[in-house]
């Protein structure tokens, strides 16, 4: 860092005369009468442009904030709901794609009673096109699960619809 010290000329190449100053020496003239260090005002400075910057973050938040919940709007049809679990045998689920864009579905979490996620299940990715229907096999037991959902590719959870458009949960029943 270049330093302006007394009794010694500026060592900048193509310079011949002393600097007249920084330039944050102008915001600081006002502190002509405070005892503030440089170093203190400096790190004053320093701190209010962080603080700047925190709240560019904060106003972008927001922002992202729709961008997920856009992202949340995606929505599958599921067959049969509530889901009959059979022991000993694969359960298979009819997914139909009711919107007008590519829908996949990359993991199932498994759910309790209370709507927690006991367990994922990865899946091979189903792609399914646009109004098109497609059984999705599921070949975990589900023996203690209450409720599904499904995972799309970017992790995001597809919203379950039924007939009239309304958000439906997937309701697993174990049959014996």
């Amino acid at each position: 860092m270049l330093r302006k010290e007394e009794g010694k000329e500026n060592a900048l190449p193509g310079r011949d005369a002393e600097p007249e100053g920084y330039w944050f020496d102008g915001p600081a003239e006002g502190l002509e009468g405070v005892a503030v260090s440089r170093r203190k005002a400096l790190g004053i400075f320093g701190a209010g442009l962080l603080g700047a910057t925190g709240m560019l973050t904060a106003f972008s938040a927001p922002a992202e904030a729709r961008r997920r919940r856009r992202r949340r709007r995606r929505k599958a049809k599921v067959t049969p709901n509530p889901v009959v679990v059979v022991p000993g045998t694969p359960t298979v689920l009819n997914i139909t794609n009711p919107g007008n864009s590519a829908l996949t579905i990359s993991k199932v979490e498994v759910l309790d009673s209370g709507g927690r996620v006991i367990r994922t299940i990865n899946l091979p990715d189903v792609t399914i096109a646009p109004g098109a229907t497609v059984p999705v096999t599921i070949n975990d037991p589900l023996l203690d699960a209450e409720g599904l959902k499904l995972i799309d590719e970017r992790g995001v959870v597809i919203d379950i619809v039924d007939d009239n458009g309304d958000i439906i949960p997937i309701v697993v029943d174990v049959g014996i």
